[in-house]
């Protein structure tokens, strides 16, 4: 992992490679990795995968759903189980003609 080449991509600047970067989890794929149980991207976890910085957002003190100022598109499984499915919600239900 390095935290320069992250740094220098951001910044345009010339790398020994193209940096890494992780947007999403995938259980299965950290527990092959790592060995461990973890649900998350772990530091023994970004060292394997050479993640070089991850983007993260988060909806600050108050979600937004809670200000009704969102919509919630669903999600498709892509993790195991699909315990990541969630249906649309919020304006997405209506059918296309």
């Amino acid at each position: 992992m390095s935290y320069q080449i992250g740094m220098d991509t951001i910044f345009l600047k010339p790398t020994p490679r193209l940096a890494h970067t992780e947007y999403c989890s995938n259980h299965a794929l950290i527990r092959k990795l790592t060995g461990e149980e973890e649900h998350w991207l772990t530091p023994k976890f970004c060292e394997a995968w050479e993640i070089d910085f991850i983007w993260h957002t988060n909806d600050g003190p108050v979600p937004w759903a809670q200000r009704g100022r969102a919509t919630d598109m669903g999600h498709a499984d892509f993790l195991e189980g699909g315990i990541d499915r969630r249906t649309p919600q919020r304006g997405w239900m209506v059918p296309l003609r």
